[in-house]
């Protein structure tokens, strides 16, 4: 009579604790996934890392000639203007002497 409630207390009890370690040991399986999915992304991620690597380092080499070429188109157009300047000023300085040679002709 007494014992029953108690009965059923304790049948409660075991039936809770036996609910608690089945998703307890869910909750462990699911991390545990979790953890293994994380480690294969991380791999992923590092894999891919390495070969953006030698890509990235390409791209950098590829600007520097880049600014290499483009500073020496600047110093080569710098050097033809001064070259032009040059010969107008060697035209000039012949037409002159031209100028004073003709009386002279």
């Amino acid at each position: 009579g007494k014992m029953a409630p108690l009965r059923e207390k304790l049948e409660r009890s075991r039936v809770e604790a036996e609910t608690a370690q089945e998703s307890r040991r869910k909750l462990e399986a699911h991390l545990e996934e979790a953890t293994e999915e994380r480690g294969r992304t991380v791999k992923a991620l590092e894999e891919m890392e390495g070969k953006m690597a030698p890509l990235r380092e390409k791209l950098e080499r590829s600007r520097v000639e880049a600014e290499t070429a483009q500073e020496s188109r600047r110093k080569l157009e710098a050097h033809l203007e001064e070259a032009t300047e040059e010969r107008g000023r060697t035209v000039k300085a012949l037409e002159e002497m031209e100028g004073k040679m003709a009386p002279l002709r």
